[in-house]
């Protein structure tokens, strides 16, 4: 694993299990809200996000947490349920892992098979 996104809802505990990973895999840990947002809680504007966004993740290696990755594959995984199945069926993605994680105790036991 070297490019890693953890999604989830708010207080979900995303950030906490980022920078374990970043731990424990001795990679960069890139915080989503450090990009998107501004001094206050201000939205940063577009274009600096967007170079925000492409300069922390030019490395070969990163974790980075979320919401807006999840508030878009939420807003469209019902239309594209079946589609993200056959999607990661082709052979052009069989490189990804996708692991999906509903609970805290999923979380440790999956967390403790991690290692650098």
């Amino acid at each position: 694993m070297r490019r890693i996104a953890v999604v989830g809802t708010t207080g979900s505990g995303k950030t906490a299990l980022a920078r374990e990973l970043s731990r424990r895999l001795r990679i960069p840990c890139v915080e989503e809200d450090a990009i998107l947002w501004g001094p206050n809680w201000t939205e940063a504007p577009r274009a600096e996000r967007l170079d925000r966004i492409t300069e922390a993740l030019r490395g070969e290696a990163w974790v980075v947490d979320g919401n807006m990755l999840l508030w878009y594959a939420l807003r469209t995984y019902r239309k594209r349920r079946d589609a993200y199945t056959a999607l990661f069926a082709r052979p052009e993605y069989a490189h990804l892992t996708v692991i999906q994680l509903r609970s805290a105790r999923e979380v440790r036991a999956w967390l403790s098979t991690v290692s650098a």
